[in-house]
């Protein structure tokens, strides 16, 4: 990646990954119990790669649904956490949630309409956020009927939340890269004096935000969720060159990455490519100049 796009990809962050104030959350203390061997371990066990391989076939089998509806529907969701910040598990959890829906669908007589398209969202919007979001800070089903320019009504909306809940078995506590990505994190030997101003905090941001436009693109279902963060670190860190500037070879860390969580290499490294190209396409394409210039005034990598 080039340094322009490095530049560009932390504006992205700062304009569409987004975080609440922590002042405004009651957290626990950071627990380093939950980043144990252990913890990883239990992750990778969970990881059900049986519902990517559905979703991938739903959309490669039908056509009423296309990926390109998809993708309109998901920057909508993305529109709208970003507005409200939301954390960010809450728009990764809702795609989650519509991806599984829509592939459940056992029979033609069972598929979403496209008009029903925009309602299944904001139900799945609505569910997450009530898992995901602290307190009372999930999003109000009259605000996402607002959202929606008031085409459906509040009580379409708590209908659909149901048939979700019914159609996904009530098992909505999916996991996402977001729930990996602090466990790999913080296996990462990225200390070194050759490049002490990229740290975790760096890392964290630019893998979150390849995360996130990863989520928005049908072809990366064929990816797991440990990959696809673990791509998300190996793209961060090449976009910083941070291979070139340490002398450690990319390659040491796709054996890195693969001793953590078991993936092949090739796996990796492809998702990570595709992350690249996803991110050149959308932003050196259909970005104006002045979007680099804003990088350059706000951004210093």
């Amino acid at each position: 990646m080039t340094q322009r796009g490095v530049k560009a990809l932390s504006l992205y962050y700062s304009l569409h990954v987004w975080n609440v104030p922590m002042e405004k959350i009651n957290t626990a203390c950071p627990d380093p119990t939950f980043l144990a061997d252990r913890c990883l371990e239990n992750l990778l066990r969970a990881e059900n790669n049986a519902d990517q391989d559905k979703i991938f076939k739903f959309f490669n089998e039908q056509s009423d649904i296309t990926p390109k509806m998809r993708k309109i529907v998901a920057e909508w969701m993305m529109e709208v956490c970003e507005e409200n910040n939301c954390q960010e598990e809450v728009f990764l959890l809702a795609l989650n949630y519509m991806d599984r829906f829509l592939a459940s669908t056992e029979s033609t007589l069972e598929h979403v309409q496209k008009s029903h398209l925009q309602i299944l969202a904001a139900a799945c919007l609505l569910l997450a956020s009530k898992l995901r979001e602290p307190g009372c800070l999930g999003l109000p089903a009259d605000l996402l009927v607002f959202y929606t320019d008031n085409s459906i009504t509040r009580t379409d909306l708590i209908h659909w939340e149901l048939i979700v809940l019914s159609r996904l078995k009530w098992d909505i506590s999916s996991i996402t890269p977001l729930d990996f990505l602090e466990l790999l994190l913080s296996r990462l030997p990225i200390t070194h004096r050759n490049c002490t101003d990229i740290n975790l905090d760096k890392i964290r941001k630019h893998a979150q935000a390849f995360i996130s436009l990863a989520a928005r693109e049908h072809n990366f279902f064929v990816y797991s969720s440990s990959n696809i963060a673990a791509s998300s670190i190996a793209a961060s860190l090449n976009g910083m060159n941070w291979h070139r500037r340490t002398g450690i070879s990319s390659m040491e860390l796709y054996n890195s990455l693969t001793d953590w969580t078991g993936l092949k290499q090739e796996d990796i490294r492809d998702c990570m490519h595709e992350m690249e190209d996803v991110f050149e396409k959308q932003f050196q394409h259909h970005l104006p100049a002045s979007y680099f210039e804003n990088c350059k005034k706000n951004f210093k990598i």
